[in-house]
């Protein structure tokens, strides 16, 4: 019989029921453990009678009084090191959601502790997220149990294409066989179209009105005020403002500059190199996971000016998200850099990356747009796509050789030839579906969420 994990959040709860009924029906008997870090599931899951853990009480109820999770925890260290030279500090780092000093050694080892308790061997681990300490232990745990973890991923390359990951940086080749590099010219045509017309988590969606919105809030803070507000309860929702965030949020960007338009950026007008730094969305796990040795967009930014030659320019555009959301002194720093100025928030991404001499992110998806047109790309850190890339990953080369990098420029040949060579490859760890939740009602929720589960079980866990 063989045992099945799903780490679920009530967005995606209705796939892994549909899931776990598809796996009965094949398999006759499992055995299905059920992890969560909402209490919202626990709740659905509890009147269905499944065998559910609700992670903070469990995590709660850890006491650091015996040499036994001491063991445990040296342990599981010794053999990430062994096996992945890092170990669980820096998974610890990932997490945006860190408690105090005071507070970390515990929080590390009760989740160590209570998942091997959790987790049996050979298990087969499903979820569809995979953002937090909770997810990056669980997965490394049960790679030491002789498991399989498949994590679903959103990339946004190629076309409604998720990945399955079995940790945050390792992609699960399921597929057997290579996919036809149709798929991989489709993305190139997409290109000719803005991000939100071709990318589902950019695409507009409709939003509630503002009195369903207010409803919501309340029934959200209702449902938080009988929730514990502590270092285990990082994943519940915590709300503190009954206003939605549109109100709350200025659109604006809060400083003062000569922003570049679409007429400035024609290459036959300029003799200097222009490298693009599109801003990412921050905190969120493409950095904090992604990039474990460069997180400071600042820094990067300041990397950058310094190693430019004078005459060039280092043009960037602000995250849509996070348009009145960073802190004056954010662009006030970069104030400070004489060779750096911004692009209008209204114009399109891809056209710049068009007129760019290279793209540069720390782990942004406009770098593989930007190599699917045969243009120089480079990145800091280790996004699934990084392989994918002519240059790699400045985390694997020398920071001193840093300008010389900088200005390594290869033809637009190189660069697409580099590309499909690579492609088959990574074509067999991409699954086309939807996992985007979407709002239905009050909730958010798959679309189709049976037909997802059987793909699923077809196409990845009888692989």
């Amino acid at each position: 019989m063989r045992n099945y994990v799903f780490i679920v959040r009530p967005w995606n709860l209705s796939f892994f029921l549909s899931l776990e009924g598809l796996i009965l029906q094949k398999e006759g008997h499992a055995n299905i453990i059920w992890l969560t870090m909402q209490r919202k599931v626990i709740n659905s899951l509890m009147k269905k009678g499944k065998n559910v853990h609700y992670l903070p009480e469990k995590l709660s109820m850890y006491k650091d009084d015996n040499l036994e999770s001491s063991k445990v925890t040296k342990s599981f260290d010794i053999w990430m090191n062994k096996h992945y030279n890092f170990g669980i500090n820096l998974l610890f780092d990932c997490e945006r959601f860190r408690p105090s000093q005071e507070q970390s050694n515990q929080f590390i080892k009760s989740h160590i502790c209570t998942l091997n308790k959790l987790i049996p061997e050979k298990s087969v681990l499903v979820s569809l997220t995979c953002d937090h300490f909770v997810y990056f232990v669980s997965a490394y745990l049960n790679k030491m149990k002789d498991g399989h973890n498949f994590f679903v991923q959103p990339i946004g390359f190629p076309l409604n294409a998720q990945l399955i990951m079995e940790s945050p940086w390792d992609v699960v080749n399921f597929r057997k066989e290579a996919l036809p590099d149709c798929k991989l010219i489709e993305y190139i045509d997409s290109l000719q179209l803005a991000p939100e017309k071709s990318i589902h988590y950019m695409k507009k969606s409709k939003l509630p009105s503002l009195w369903e919105s207010l409803a919501i809030k309340f029934k959200e803070l209702k449902d938080a005020s009988n929730i514990p507000n502590n270092i285990y309860t990082y994943l519940e929702k915590k709300r503190t403002n009954i206003l939605p965030e549109r109100i709350l949020l200025k659109k604006i960007i809060p400083y003062n500059c000569r922003f570049i338009n679409d007429e400035d950026l024609t290459k036959s007008k300029r003799s200097y190199n222009l490298f693009y730094y599109p801003l990412q969305f921050e905190p969120e796990m493409s950095i904090l996971a992604y990039s474990p040795w460069y997180k400071d967009q600042l820094e990067i930014i300041r990397l950058i000016s310094q190693s430019m030659n004078a005459e060039d320019i280092l043009l960037l555009k602000e995250n849509p998200k996070m348009q009145g959301i960073r802190k004056m002194d954010f662009y006030k720093e970069i104030d400070k850099f004489p060779n750096v100025k911004w692009a209008h928030p209204k114009l399109n991404s891809r056209l710049i990356i068009r007129n760019s001499d290279k793209v540069i992110s720390i782990t942004g998806t406009a770098t593989i747009e930007a190599a699917c047109l045969g243009i120089n790309s480079m990145i800091f850190g280790y996004p699934p796509f990084r392989t994918l890339l002519k240059e790699r990953p400045i985390s694997e080369q020398k920071i001193s050789n840093f300008k010389k990098i900088l200005y390594n420029f290869y033809d637009a040949e190189d660069i697409l030839d580099h590309l499909k060579s690579k492609w088959p490859q990574f074509s067999k760890g991409v699954l086309f579906a939807n996992y985007i939740p979407q709002r239905q009602g009050n909730e958010n929720t798959l679309m189709a969420p049976n037909n997802l589960a059987i793909q699923f079980y077809n196409e990845v866990i009888l692989q």
